[in-house]
């Protein structure tokens, strides 16, 4: 018997940093919030009003303050990137993702987690119907047993991840966890972040913590591969 059994879980925190603004982030993640699928999206209350919510969403707080890395890294060193983009906060917001991923899942019926970023929908090829579709197949057929990921590079090899600039193992905007992997693969993050910070003084973009978790258990991951276009969704399992 075919399952029904996926969950888009997304998440937005006002940064106003210059790169995309709040009222571009509010169309693209009312387009997100209007698809009828399954949604858990953690959304700032600062702008929530601007953001439309369509059926199926369950809607939860997020704030700056909540982010886990931001009270971690108290001084970091920041990775050489957009330096109106890639800030403290910006890499906070980006690694809460997995604790998101983690909280929808204490409450999700579901038994697969796909998260989608709030604004993926600016990514030239993406589309609702892609979105709608992806979630569709892994109601399906998503593995159980494996984190899956929407994957540029393929499988990193261990000692491959470079802090200092983007390595796109993975892609970051999207990924496939089974509830039953939630609250590890949010351990291993943080414990990963932390472990960079503890002995560089360092911060670096979540897909380099994502990939550097993979590297070191590729036994609990799979991958699909894909480019910053419709593939993000269109090619997933």
């Amino acid at each position: 018997m075919p399952r029904d059994d996926c969950r888009v879980v997304t998440g937005y925190v006002r940064l106003d940093n210059g790169n995309r603004g709040h009222v571009d982030y509010a169309a693209l993640g009312s387009r997100l919030l209007s698809l009828g699928v399954p949604t858990t999206a953690y959304l700032d209350p600062i702008g929530t009003a601007d953001i439309r919510v369509g059926a199926g969403v369950e809607v939860w707080t997020v704030s700056l303050d909540d982010c886990w890395l931001r009270r971690m890294a108290t001084k970091p060193l920041l990775p050489p990137g957009n330096p109106t983009k890639d800030t403290l906060d910006y890499h906070a917001v980006q690694h809460q993702k997995s604790s998101m991923i983690d909280a929808a899942s204490v409450t999700a019926s579901e038994s697969v987690l796909v998260w989608i970023d709030f604004g993926l929908l600016h990514v030239r090829g993406v589309t609702e119907a892609g979105i709608v579709g992806l979630v569709s197949r892994l109601s399906e057929r998503a593995a159980l047993d494996r984190i899956t990921v929407a994957s540029i590079w393929g499988p990193p090899p261990i000692g491959s991840v470079d802090p200092l600039r983007v390595n796109w193992w993975c892609a970051g905007g999207v990924l496939v966890v089974p509830r039953t992997l939630a609250a590890w693969f949010d351990r291993r993050v943080r414990d990963t972040a932390e472990s960079l910070y503890r002995l560089t003084g360092r911060v670096t973009w979540e897909v380099n913590t994502w990939a550097q978790v993979w590297a070191h258990h590729p036994e609990r991951f799979s991958h699909w591969r894909c480019d910053h276009d419709g593939s993000l969704v269109e090619a997933g399992p």
